[in-house]
């Protein structure tokens, strides 16, 4: 960094806006969808931000009522004022508009709020009853996420401060009693003198969070350490003393957690802390949605390479030779396009997908999609052999997945299994599938070299017929 220079957090305001462009982003790569919806609904546009207010206040009714409140996401938030205003006479529309960035945004908060460490129980019971509240807060006023004062804001973030009803010795030994035993039972390990140290360092006037392990955490500051570290005092944000602990005791709680240093982020309001763990959780949504294939959740082709490469160990070591890739291609998917429409084929691939997840499992698996109907898989450790014996013995499971299309020639799909009336089915869509496989074994110390010797075996593959693997390199292998 420059001299003169100085790095300037974001401010929240600026966490809200970071926050709506990486929603516009997420929309540009995966545009939004209402599954649940029919094209009926669809035409009849969105409800007015009034009608979404009025169901947010049924809501908030409702949770006035209710002991223990649900936590609300953002698809159970829509589907609640949906049923709400069904339920007091207006027609079935969808809850969308500039009202879902808000309704987002504050779902996202409150996920980021009730999953905060510095939270205690009581106070994420309380924050969990006011969801509605603050949805509604959000759509009416536009200066919500725009005022750092604005009322609700600050109602969180006092909420927030909410300490349970316990005094903070009873607290302290009621935590620490389990972690007291052990310490003198267990013997020091080998690093304990990293942890002394650290433990030495801590200064007077330092936060830390003590119970930061359990849930109900108690923010704390050392005030006091005996000049030669053998006694160290903390108290609370009230000033009242909430533990003296040992030098040896400080270090245990440290090394386990239960002690910890608080960042300088941790000392923000949690309204503050909460928006920027929304920007996190949108950004992640974003990459996560630009590297991932939405149909199947493995990894786009380009992704896949990289993570291979990565991955791969050096050539002619032995673990090079354990490396094996495979391509799954669905030979008719195409003709299912055709046939019966994109969604019938984008369906069938799903769940050959869904499938190859559920029957391929092991550690540092890579899942990819390398095509419109090609799927790949990567083992780090797994040897040719086996791997061709695993996936012998579950080519049936992959190539008796179905979907059934309606007779109505619509896009409609269900699972078969899920199919309660046989008569709305003209037939179930299975996949035909070949699989080409290739190691590293002979020196494909590359990513794309593998790719392109498993395209080659799954060329061969498909020359065997529906159901055959090939293993390149060697002679042609067919499942019995």
């Amino acid at each position: 960094m420059s001299p003169g220079v100085h790095y300037a957090p974001p401010t929240p305001q600026q966490a809200y806006s970071t926050a709506q462009t990486q929603l516009a982003l997420r929309r540009q790569i995966v545009p939004d969808q209402a599954p649940n919806l029919s094209g009926t609904v669809g035409q009849r546009g969105d409800y007015s931000q009034a009608q979404i207010v009025n169901g947010l206040s049924d809501i908030q009714q409702a949770f006035a009522d209710t002991a223990n409140p649900e936590i609300l996401d953002v698809d159970a938030l829509k589907q609640r004022i949906t049923d709400a205003l069904i339920s007091d006479g207006a027609p079935e529309k969808m809850v969308g508009g500039e009202a879902n960035d808000a309704i987002e945004v504050v779902a996202n908060l409150f996920s980021s709020l009730l999953h905060d460490a510095l939270l205690t129980k009581g106070a994420k019971s309380h924050l969990t009853r006011l969801q509605p509240s603050v949805h509604k807060a959000a759509i009416i006023d536009s200066n919500f996420f725009e005022t750092a004062n604005h009322p609700v804001r600050q109602v969180i973030n006092r909420i927030a401060q909410v300490r349970d009803g316990k005094s903070e010795e009873d607290r302290r030994d009621h935590s620490f009693e389990a972690t007291e035993g052990s310490l003198e039972r267990s013997d020091f390990p080998e690093e304990w003198s990293k942890w002394l140290d650290k433990s030495k360092q801590l200064e007077v006037g330092e936060r830390m969070l003590m119970n930061a392990t359990s849930a109900n955490p108690l923010l704390v500051k050392l005030v006091w350490k005996e000049e030669r570290n053998s006694l160290f005092v903390f108290v609370d944000d009230r000033g009242n003393r909430a533990s003296t602990l040992t030098l040896e005791q400080v270090a245990m709680y440290l090394r386990r957690g239960v002690l910890k240093s608080l960042e300088q982020d941790e000392e923000e309001p949690a309204m503050e802390r909460a928006m920027f763990g929304v920007v996190d959780r949108f950004h992640s949504q974003v990459e996560d949605h630009a590297t991932r294939d939405p149909l199947t959740g493995f990894l786009h082709k380009k992704f896949f390479v990289e993570e291979i490469d990565a991955l791969l160990p050096e050539a002619e070591t032995a673990a090079a030779k354990n490396a094996v890739l495979a391509q799954i291609s669905i030979e008719n998917l195409k003709q299912i396009n055709d046939e019966f429409g994109a969604a019938a084929g984008d369906a069938l691939i799903k769940a050959v997908g869904e499938a190859l997840s559920e029957a391929i499992r092991g550690k540092d698996l890579v899942f990819g999609r390398l095509g419109g109907a090609e799927l790949g898989v990567y083992w780090p450790s797994s040897g040719l052999q086996t791997t061709y014996k695993k996936l012998q013995s579950q080519i049936d499971k992959l190539t008796s997945v179905s979907v059934t299309i309606d007779d109505d020639s619509e896009e409609e799909l269900s699972d078969a299994a899920d199919t309660a009336d046989a008569e709305t089915v003209v037939r179930p869509v299975s996949p035909e599938i070949v699989i080409g496989l290739t190691g590293a074994e002979d020196g494909l110390a590359q990513a794309e070299g593998l790719l392109s010797a498993a395209v080659e075996a799954c060329e061969s593959a498909r020359e065997m017929g529906t159901g055959s693997i090939y293993v390149a390199g060697s002679e042609s292998r067919q499942r019995e």
